[in-house]
This record gives structure tokens, sequence and C-alpha cells, in this order.
């Protein structure tokens, strides 16, 4: 039996396909998982989130409370432009360097593509 985080995943999933034919642009369909993906994760508690320009590419610092600010992990997200955002990977890039114990940089992949 699927566990109750994999059912709304795949509820979000079943959702975006019916909604296909309105989502005409790799831009409305990032803007969809924003508003719907995020909701599927949970918030890990003291972490601080900024938000920066690097470059003209959106990026977010993620910085739990108590980490080492000597230490940076580095989140570059995939999705082939269409597959997400900072947003919806700054839950998980939350859980990632509270674990670690250091900040994150969480970009988007283009700025890996120049």
């Amino acid at each position: 039996m699927a566990s109750i985080q994999s059912e709304a995943n795949r509820n979000h999933y079943a959702a975006l396909a019916a909604n296909a034919g309105k989502l005409t642009s790799p831009q409305a369909i990032i803007d969809y998982n924003d508003t719907h993906w995020t909701a599927l994760t949970g918030e890990p508690g003291g972490v601080d989130y900024i938000e920066v320009d690097a470059g003209g590419v959106p990026a977010m610092w993620i910085v739990p409370k108590g980490a080492d600010e000597q230490r940076v992990l580095f989140y570059a997200h995939g999705g082939g432009f269409v597959g997400g955002s900072i947003y919806t990977h700054r839950k998980l890039t939350g859980h990632l360097a509270k674990a670690v114990g250091c900040r994150a940089l969480l970009c988007v992949g283009r700025l890996l593509s120049g």
C-alpha cells in the first residue's frame, strides 16, 4: 500500500496531467507546481530562507539555526525547466542542510547552463 505522501504525489501528477491542455507554457507548469507541489512536503523547523539573485538567476540561501557558516551545501535542482523551482525544492533542501548542519544555496539548473 502506498504511503500518504506517495498517494499525494500521485494525485498531484494526475491533476497536472489532467490540466496539461490549460498549461500552455513551461512557466505555467512551474507556476502550477509552485502552488500545488509545495504542500506535499513538510516544513523543516528552525530554517530561514533568504531569496537572492545569483547573476540574474533566482536563488535562495537556506540557513538552519546554528549552521556552520564555514560550510555550504550547493543544491541545483533539475527538472528540465518545467519540473520545479527554488520554491518547490526549498523544504527538501532545508531538510538536507539541517541534517548536514550547514547553510545551503539552492538555485535552478539554468545557473549551470550559462
